[in-house]
């Protein structure tokens, strides 16, 4: 009986052709090679299309579907690449804008994530940016502040790491099979340099925040995840060399969203070397705050706080 639902199954996902065959052609051609598209609308278009596999086989469904197996979906290595954009200002202690730096930035970004037998969930993740913005603000002469524009340079590393235990059909009777709820701590080390025209600036900082994760498999081989996270970014050590500026800024409110969707190749094309292969598309948005902090020679950091949003494509190895 679970092989003839497979079958059929199958043999519905795969009855839109045209569907998959435009979701492997965009993935496979790199960012750039399309004349008056930017690679923002790249990864954005590859977004929607990986949406759209899940909803169209989904109307074409009659029966049941595949058990689910959480442990297989949720053990895999991911490496992925795509479009950061940065809102970043200062404000004097009134509120008032000081500055500000905006613009888009590539990113790759690597993860393992595990899930174990008995319910206990792990993943693992790390991403470099790097590229320039577009600085608004003063250049400081003394006591005068002149207004300022310009392209500043950036880059940046995070490390994150979560843990949680997963509520699932194996583990709570009560939910549905294709469903998985996982509570989780979270806990992450930031480090960016901004080089600005006069001078570069160092930020060190960590976040620790609890949240869920939410995954729902609607067809065999299709899962949407929905994870958000709350809590607090901890002290930001500030450090501008070249005017002999170390500092420590208070920690503030951290906040994260994030939508994922990825789908089984093999379960699309039945290609047997893809057997264990995954593509996924995210986005993630979250913001941080932090605030002003002791004057120190004469100078200070001011409160400052970031939105960020992450467009990212890229493939999943699975175990």
């Amino acid at each position: 009986m679970i092989a003839a639902n497979k079958q059929a199954s199958l043999a519905m996902i795969k009855s839109d052709v045209s569907v998959h065959r435009t979701l492997i052609k965009t993935l496979s051609r790199p960012p750039g090679i399309r004349k008056g598209k930017d690679d923002r609308s790249l990864y954005i278009s590859t977004f929607a299309t990986l949406l759209l596999i899940p909803g169209v086989s989904l109307a074409q469904l009659s029966g049941p579907t595949l058990p689910v197996s959480w442990l297989n979906q949720n053990r895999y290595i991911e490496v992925s690449t795509g479009i950061h954009s940065q809102h970043y200002q200062e404000q004097d202690r009134g509120g008032n804008i000081l500055d500000t730096e905006t613009g888009n930035q590539k990113i790759i970004n690597t993860a393992l994530r595990w899930q174990f037998e008995k319910g206990w969930f792990l993943h693992l993740q790390n991403s470099r940016r790097q590229g320039s913005t577009n600085y608004n603000g003063y250049l400081q002469t003394g006591a005068i502040n002149t207004p300022y524009s310009a392209l500043s340079g950036n880059s940046a590393t995070q490390y994150g790491a979560s843990i949680g235990y997963a509520l699932n059909n194996s583990t709570l009777v009560l939910i549905p099979e294709q469903w998985q709820l996982t509570p989780l701590l979270h806990y992450s080390q930031h480090h960016w340099q901004r080089d600005l025209v006069q001078y570069s600036e160092t930020y060190d900082y960590t976040t620790a925040a609890a949240g869920v994760m939410l995954q729902w498999q609607p067809l065999y081989g299709t899962v949407l995840e929905v994870q958000t996270l709350q809590g607090k970014s901890q002290s930001a050590k500030v450090s501008v060399p070249a005017f002999n500026f170390i500092a420590t800024q208070p920690g503030g409110s951290y906040a994260e969203w994030q939508f994922t969707v990825s789908q089984d190749i093999d379960a699309v094309t039945s290609i047997a070397s893809f057997k264990y292969w995954h593509l996924m598309a995210s986005y993630t948005r979250s913001r941080y705050q932090h605030s002003a902090s002791a004057t120190v020679n004469q100078l200070q950091a001011p409160n400052n706080q970031q939105s960020l949003s992450n467009w990212m494509v890229g493939v999943q190895r699975h175990f």
